[in-house]
């Protein structure tokens, strides 16, 4: 018997319906949002919430402190007592309490990899970064969070699981009196202003407040069309009196503060906001935001100083067990050993991969019973898939981050699989590429292991050799260029004719790359054998 049945069992058995709601409340959870309509349904949701997010040590402390003679299971770092509970929340009335998560029906594929994360059920990981949020958002201050990670990391679906009720309520922030009001702004172009964004901010928080006096101050603001600083802080004086908390997520957020339409004046107005009411800001962007301005001006503005960073990374491998294994959870497939390796190599923790590569991998399981040909057709689909995303993550790697990364392909094209090697081992070929490997991990395009370092994935790997012998570099900013006769007229003779059967063999836009790497290489041997491999 699993782990998960033991535990649910014994709940079934040793509480009864009052001792299960206590249970659930001391360790911050809503009984009554547990699906399930018996007290049975609620253990079993109870245990599997508590496991999603890496809580049943909490949970097995929890029972054994309430009814320490039954045989509880061995579950590493189980503390002898309960966690403290939170803060009890006000009561929810029907009209607002979401309805169930929708069970999928029989056979439908669990991973999705298309839009962000909306269900919170579906929700894995971060457990890290939501505590960080939540905690600045509730302390005295109600300060605010920068939230920085690379393309398809899963910044959007952390800001709506942030901003979903059930997990507003489970961090002690009452939904009744906390208005989180979320805002995508790739919408934002050269035609948006302040007032337009004002426009769309005011208009959710409206929404957001039903028919109470926020709601309607809101209005009048947006039917006035006066977005002044003034008029703004007689809003968020109301916002104090009554006693609300309201929470900009604000995704996307360098489309705003590279936009040349948003003068210091927004900023300075926005931070006076923040500081002096109770207004927080949620940011979510792909560097931090005082590296995405337009103008020095900005760049200087005081308003940067109000976020505290934090970096959404790669998942760790038991986060990323606990996602596959969630959404496996009820539907009668089982990925083998040999899979589940072969999906770490490809995707690591990064969750988008993660999301693809199963959802390939499923179909696969319900099209063929052969290993073989089902291996075959999931990652030939994974790989087709991802082409596009791999690709735009090199183009918008500035040249020393290009060169790192060919690095770390060339290295690990002679073992095969996806070895992690130490920065010296990158150094030696290319010394800058230690001051680059921090970035890139920061992106998720590095997995960074112990000091160690590879990159996310092995298609990643393949994807880049690829590129080499057919492509163009274009990395930001850049323009290809070709090695001039009298940049190779340098070199010694034979390490030129070395070097010339090395750049006869790739892509012409990426000649004067290699050559970049090769003239600025401590081991021009070494080197030389890892562009030898551009030939295979």
């Amino acid at each position: 018997m699993s782990e998960l049945s033991q535990l649910r069992q014994l709940l079934s058995a040793y509480f009864n319906e009052s001792e299960l709601k206590t249970l659930a409340f001391d360790l911050g959870l809503d009984y009554e949002m547990l699906p399930g309509p018996t007290k049975g349904d609620k253990a079993r949701e109870l245990v599997a919430a508590m496991w999603r997010e890496g809580r049943l040590a909490e949970l097995v402390g929890a029972g054994r402190q309430t009814r320490p003679n039954a045989n509880w299971p061995d579950v590493a770092g189980a503390p002898v007592a309960p966690p403290a509970p939170l803060p009890a929340a006000a009561p929810v009335t029907p009209s607002l309490r979401p309805a169930p998560t929708a069970i999928p029906p029989p056979g439908a594929n669990p991973f999705t990899y298309g839009n962000p994360i909306s269900d919170p059920d579906r929700f894995f990981g971060r457990g890290r970064e939501v505590e960080q949020v939540f905690n600045r958002l509730r302390n005295a201050e109600g300060e605010s969070s920068s939230i920085v990670g690379g393309r398809r990391i899963g910044k959007s679906s952390l800001l709506n699981y942030l901003a979903h009720p059930d997990v507003r309520r489970r961090f002690g922030m009452d939904p009744q009196q906390s208005i989180f009001v979320y805002v995508d702004l790739q919408m934002v172009d050269e035609q948006t202003t302040p007032a337009r964004l004002w426009q769309r901010l005011l208009s959710q928080m409206a929404r957001q407040c039903g028919e109470g006096e926020l709601a309607r101050l809101s209005r009048t603001i947006l039917d006035a069309g006066s977005f002044d600083n003034f008029s703004l802080a007689d809003l968020f004086d109301a916002v104090d009196r009554l006693g609300n908390h309201v929470v900009f997520l604000l995704d996307e957020f360098e489309n705003v503060t590279g936009n040349p339409n948003f003068d210091p004046g927004f900023f300075y107005g926005l931070r006076s906001l923040a500081i002096q009411h109770s207004l927080s800001l949620v940011t979510s962007s792909r560097h931090e935001l005082i590296e995405l301005t337009h103008s020095q001006a900005v760049r200087s503005s005081p308003f940067f100083n109000i976020f505290a960073n934090i970096n959404v990374r790669l998942f760790s491998e038991a986060e990323a067990g606990r996602m596959i294994a969630g959404l496996l959870a009820g539907t009668g497939v089982q990925f083998t050993d040999e899979e589940m390796a072969t999906l770490s190599e490809v995707a690591d923790g990064h969750p988008f991969f993660l999301q693809a590569a199963g959802h390939f991998l499923f179909d696969a399981h319900a099209d063929y019973a052969d290993a073989g040909r089902r291996r075959a057709a999931w990652l030939n689909a994974f790989s087709a898939e991802v082409a596009p995303h791999l690709a735009h993550f090199w183009r918008t790697t500035d040249r020393h981050g290009q060169i790192t990364l060919l690095l770390l392909a060339l290295l690990s094209r002679p073992t095969g699989g996806r070895p992690f090697f130490e920065a010296a081992a990158l150094e030696k070929h290319y010394p800058r590429a230690g001051q680059n490997l921090a970035r890139l991990v920061r992106l998720g395009y590095v997995a960074e292991s112990g000091g160690r370092y590879a990159l996310f994935s092995r298609a990643f790997a393949d994807w880049i050799a690829a590129e080499m012998a057919t492509g163009s570099p274009s990395p930001a900013g850049e323009a290809a260029r070709e090695p001039a006769p009298a940049d190779l007229s340098r070199l010694p003779a034979d390490r030129r004719k070395a070097l010339a059967a090395a750049l006869d063999s790739v892509a012409p836009g990426y000649r004067s790359m290699l050559f970049d790497l090769f003239e600025q290489t401590g081991d021009p041997s070494q080197t030389l054998k890892l562009l030898r491999q551009t030939q295979d």
